[in-house]
């Protein structure tokens, strides 16, 4: 089954996305490796989607399954859909563009297909109030206060 052609939608760039996708976050308990083993099955069956994000801290297994599988001649690049996630502590204009530098060196793609703005669910899509708790970096703990709207996010991706 082409999962890639049967459900999919042409995007406002021309692109084509399969909307059905395999997410790639697993709890802690779940080792890495695990998240590359489902990514190569997957693929196997069809999946052409792939949603992930750097903070669940195993786009290098992905990537690795994807290129392997490339590798391999079971799926071209062009024929697959990378999406990741911009963390909504890395939303300041100076965090952009290393949150995706970071996502791709994990991967050891080139590019990625979609660059989504996470926002969880307790957020105002219109206007984002940010007063919480950055990941831990470099052993540190960060606290980031902000006022950015998804404007300033488009603004920064688009530049």
């Amino acid at each position: 089954m082409d999962l890639n052609r049967s459900c999919s939608v042409k995007l406002n760039d021309g692109h084509i996305m399969p909307v059905l996708g395999f997410g790639t976050l697993a709890s802690n308990d779940v080792p890495k490796s695990k998240a590359g083993e489902a990514t190569k099955v997957v693929i196997d069956v069809g999946f052409r989607h792939f949603d992930a994000a750097y903070v669940y801290q195993n786009e290098e297994e992905v990537g690795k399954a994807i290129r392997e599988k490339i590798a391999e001649g079971t799926v071209k690049r062009e024929d697959t859909f990378y999406t990741t996630k911009l963390w909504t502590t890395f939303r300041c204009p100076e965090l952009v563009r290393p949150a995706l530098e970071r996502s791709l060196k994990a991967l050891q793609l080139d590019s990625v297909d979609l660059f989504i703005t996470f926002a969880t669910r307790h957020e105002d899509l219109l206007s984002i109030q940010i007063i919480h708790f950055l990941m831990r970096i470099d052993n540190s703990v960060w606290l980031l206060q902000s006022s950015l709207t998804l404007v300033d996010d488009w603004q920064t991706t688009h530049r």
